[in-house]
């Protein structure tokens, strides 16, 4: 019992009563629990009977300072949340209650990714406030219309009976991203009465800012005040419309969100949620090449040294030649953490991750990758990466 816990050998060799008893009464912590934890701190396989126990077992290994126990609960949530997406919620829930900092970044991601399949299966009734707030405030956030988003809102409202925790969550949904007729005659009817005059007052915000901006009948297409209109992720096409020549064709070819672009040897490059990296022919617009890296998903995509570079889910790099050939996959991190940003300066190349790191690589003359140093100062996920003016500046969304 000492050997698997520092806490239980300061109670047995310390000078407390459990020391000289034959008994040890372990308070807030149920026997089969304990002996489970003791199980899995003896090597036995980590199971998934249910969220619920699992996370009994988690926090008890917390209390007794039985961290490779900790670890391994963790990394079997995100193994359950990888096979089946109906329990990210559940998970998501007690992973923010017990403060599993680990599985509740990869927990959040997925959930993310999956927000219009969660409220459509009903399952999304069930987050906690905690949950949704830290879902509903994200950019990262996948959703068609804005409009799913305070409709979700007023489903759980009146399911939770929350007014306090509907009145602050009301304010991470963009208002100005609705449809104006929509703002006017429905928003207020989705939410009981408590709540209809918060809905109203965001309402007619937003409503006043489509006005200052000329569309009042439409969505506002930039940022207004208060953030109201900040975009969310949504789509599965690479829209050209935006780049001169490209005479506002959609190229599409990913079954996810795409999430990054690169230029590279004449091709442009994107990458998805998917897992996938297209490769698409700058003239022609023709994707000649599709490179898989599934089950992963892919954040981030960078050209270095005569290569391509990617970065996601799973915390590796993988680099490929200049013909689209495998050449190598860095483990970067720990499965635990994803790769959220890059950007090459010189010999070097700069990751941002979701441990809130910034891990600096070089490749050294034999050829391997080295990790030269890591840098640290942002509170949250690192989101973004850029050179200006021979300084590395980073983003995060610690703000």
């Amino acid at each position: 019992m000492s050997l698997c816990s520092p806490v239980l050998r300061t109670m047995l060799c310390g000078n407390f009563s459990e020391g000289s008893s034959r008994e040890a009464h372990l308070e807030d912590v149920s026997s089969d629990i304990f002996k489970r934890t003791l199980d899995v701190w003896l090597g036995k396989a980590v199971t998934l009977s249910s969220v619920e126990e699992l996370v009994a077992v988690g926090v008890a290994a917390d209390r007794f300072g039985m961290r490779s126990v900790c670890e391994r609960v963790e990394a079997a949530l995100c193994n359950a949340v990888d096979a089946d997406v109906s329990i990210i919620v559940d998970v998501f829930n007690y992973s923010l209650a017990a403060s599993f900092e680990k599985a509740a970044t990869f927990v959040r991601e997925a959930a993310l990714d999956h927000f219009q399949e969660l409220c459509a299966s009903g399952k999304m009734l069930e987050a906690s406030v905690d949950v949704l707030d830290a879902m509903l405030g994200s950019d990262e956030l996948c959703v068609d219309r804005e409009e799913e988003v305070l409709e979700l809102l007023g489903r759980w409202s009146q399911w939770q009976k929350g007014m306090e925790e509907g009145a602050r969550l009301l304010a991470r949904v963009r208002f100005g991203a609705m449809d104006g007729e929509y703002l006017r005659t429905r928003a207020c009817e989705l939410f009981r009465e408590e709540l209809r005059e918060a809905v109203s007052a965001h309402a007619k915000e937003a409503l006043a800012a489509l006005k200052d901006a000329g569309v009042p009948g439409g969505r506002l297409g930039g940022p207004v005040p208060s953030g109201l209109n900040s975009v969310r992720r949504r789509g599965a096409g690479v829209d050209w419309a935006m780049h001169a020549g490209a005479g506002g064709t959609r190229l599409r070819g990913h079954e996810h969100q795409v999430s990054c672009l690169a230029e590279a040897g004449g091709h442009v490059w994107s990458a998805s949620y998917d897992g996938t990296v297209h490769r698409w022919h700058q003239r022609t617009l023709a994707c000649d090449l599709t490179m898989k890296l599934d089950p992963n998903a892919v954040f981030s995509l960078c050209p270095f040294r005569g290569r391509l570079v990617a970065g996601g889910q799973g915390g590796r790099l993988t680099v490929w030649g200049e013909d689209g050939g495998l050449e190598r996959v860095v483990k970067a991190l720990t499965p635990f953490f994803s790769i959220k940003a890059l950007v090459a300066s010189g010999d070097r190349l700069f990751c941002g991750a979701t441990n809130k790191s910034i891990t600096v690589w070089t490749v050294r003359r034999d050829g391997e990758w080295a990790c030269e140093r890591t840098l640290r100062g942002h509170e949250a996920v690192v989101t973004c990466l850029a050179v200006w003016r021979g300084k590395l500046v980073s983003g995060s969304e610690d703000g």
